[in-house]
């Protein structure tokens, strides 16, 4: 198990809070458990999202015969929002 070095501060409303602690007790964990499980998986989801679209980009490079429909910058921003669409960024 990863060494826990690193304070993370949230604030949530009430009813986040709540449930958070219900879901917390019904599993038999910390808060801070639930929290972590679901920033993993969270990550994780970012994570295969970005090797799907890595993957659809490297079945068109393998297919150049066949032109895109679209233009670049089209093309260009489906795969930043593959790439970067839950984040934020």
């Amino acid at each position: 198990m990863a060494v826990l070095e690193r304070r993370l501060q949230v604030l949530i409303d009430a009813e986040r809070g709540e449930l958070l602690e219900r879901l917390a007790r019904t599993e038999g964990k910390s808060v801070g458990a639930v929290v972590r499980e679901a920033v993993d998986q969270r990550l994780a989801q970012a994570g295969a999202d970005k090797t799907a679209a890595l993957g659809r980009l490297l079945e068109r490079a393998a297919a150049p015969d066949q032109r895109p429909s679209e233009d670049w910058s089209v093309i260009k921003a489906n795969l930043e929002d593959d790439m970067y669409g839950g984040l934020g960024a």
